[in-house]
């Protein structure tokens, strides 16, 4: 008799194991979801955010070329795969001229990145 119910116990256990490893291993594959859908997630972010970078150092360096030589009108020009567009227009004062830009940077297909509005103010010439 105590064969018959040691092998009973020992197939009731085996169920029990099977029954446990199948719930651990749902857990496991729905644990490795979510992070795959975090880390996919935190990609796109980090590209998302590297373009980005890159829009703001392309503004930067077309302000820095308005802030060298300010030149009243509508540019357009392409800085690593970004369009660049800066819209100046000049207000003349009484002792100079404060000119405004407005640089905008948007990808090929037409999605804007980053724009930024400055001014220069230049003494001594009113145009």
């Amino acid at each position: 008799m105590t064969k018959r119910l040691s092998a009973r116990l020992v197939g009731g256990g085996n169920t029990a194991f099977l029954v446990e490893a199948l719930v651990l291993l749902m857990v496991l594959i729905a644990t490795l979801a979510v992070f795959s859908t975090l880390f996919s997630s935190a990609l796109v972010a980090g590209k998302h955010s590297a373009r980005l970078n890159e829009a703001v150092l392309a503004a930067s360096n077309e302000a820095e070329s308005f802030s060298a030589d300010p030149k009243v009108g509508q540019t357009s020009d392409t800085q690593g795969g970004l369009v660049v567009d800066s819209d100046v227009s000049a207000e003349p004062t009484s002792r100079g001229t404060l000119y405004h830009a407005r640089i905008t940077v948007r990808e090929v297909d037409g999605s804007e990145l980053f724009s930024m509005d400055t001014a220069r103010y230049v003494g001594g010439e009113c145009s």
